[in-house]
This record gives C-alpha cells, structure tokens and sequence, in this order.
C-alpha cells in the first residue's frame, strides 16, 4: 500500500470518532481531543514514534519535523466540537473522513475521467455518495443517542434545540455534499481539506437550521 492510501485508511478510520459524541459530554470530548493533539505534536514525531509518522506523513511535513495535516484537522475538531452543536460537529467530520477518504481511494483506483485539477470524477462522485451516507449517519445517531449529554457550547446560542424533520435534512446534507465536494476538486489545491470539508459542512448545516 502506498503512502497516499495509508494516510487515506487513517483518514477513513478517524471518522469514526464521530460516531462516539453520541455518547460522550462536551468536557469529555474535548479533553479526548486534546489528548489527540498531544499525540500528533510530541509523541508521532519522526524524533519519537517514526513509523507512526511516516505512515501519514506527507513531504511538507518531513521539512518541519511535524504533521501539518492531522494537527489542522484536531485544531479545526475541537474549535468545531467547542462551539457548535453536536450533530453539526459530527456530520462535519464523518464528511471529511468518509467522504474525503473514499474520494481518493476510489479516485485513485478507478478514476478514468480526470478533471482540470487532476482529480477525476469519480472520486467525485464518491464524495458526494459515502459522504451523504456517513453524514446523514453520523447526524442520527448523534441526534438520536446524545439527548442533550453535550451540555453547553461556548456560544449557547450556537445549540440548536427543534430541527425540522428528517428528510428535510438528508436533503440538506446531500446538496452540502455536493458543494463540498466540488469546493474540494477545485479548491482543495489552495486550501487544505482539513479546513475547508468541515467548514463547508459545518455553516451548510448550522446557517439553514437556525433558520428553522
């Protein structure tokens, strides 16, 4: 398996953190991941635990010696998990894990139309299938099993008490898949994925449902 694909097996595998905020209170959540940046900072450091490392490492971060990427990602989980609403935080990241994941790997192995960013469509359309599978998901579950456990946001006003029924909601979340997955094939060059899947995701989410 090569570099790119362990790094995207990770990637896939981390989403199903998302899952567990059904069952864990907001203190908890966000001691876990700081625990997680703890991890990626000190302890999968070249220096410390190599093959860790180098399984996600990318060029970039051999030069600095540290993992740019999964430190973007746990910084952007805990401002998220740290706001917002629970079912917003773990539809965000089950997109940018399942959604981006599968993406790639597929892309990768059975892309045939390339578009100008060199990505293909089929890796698009990946994205916007798993990732509205996996997100509407990961936004049941937290919905349905959480119950109010989450407790606080730093913004109260950021918690979302009546969301409207369900398919209006998987509606919602199959048209965010699809701006963030073309955001992704033609941005993604530009801004690191880390950051943009899950903002795309987390104001497609929260800006309409306060409207409700």
């Amino acid at each position: 398996m090569d570099s790119e694909m362990k790094r995207k097996v990770i990637h896939i595998g981390n989403g199903f953190w998302a899952f567990s905020l059904a069952f864990l209170s907001r203190p908890i959540a966000l001691i876990v991941i700081i625990v997680a940046l703890f991890l990626v900072l000190v302890i999968f450091r070249p220096t410390v635990w190599n093959r860790v490392f180098e399984a996600m490492a990318r060029p970039r971060d051999y030069e600095l010696g540290v993992l740019i990427g999964p430190s973007l990602y746990i910084v952007v989980v805990f401002l998220v998990v740290l706001l917002f609403d629970f079912r917003i935080a773990a539809a965000a990241f089950a997109m940018l894990a399942f959604g981006d994941g599968l993406a790639t790997v597929i892309g990768t192995k059975l892309g045939k139309l390339k578009t100008r960013s060199g990505k293909t469509w089929e890796g698009f359309a990946a994205f916007v299938v798993f990732g509205s599978i996996f997100t509407s998901l990961a936004f049941l579950v937290v919905d349905i099993f959480n119950d109010g456990k989450a407790g606080w946001a730093l913004i109260p006003d950021l918690i979302l008490n009546d969301i409207p029924d369900y398919p209006v909601v998987l509606v919602l979340i199959l048209g965010i898949s699809v701006i963030a997955g073309l955001a992704e094939l033609y941005f993604g060059q530009y801004l690191d994925d880390n950051i943009l899947v899950p903002l795309i995701c987390v104001f497609g989410l929260f800006i309409p449902l306060m409207m409700f």
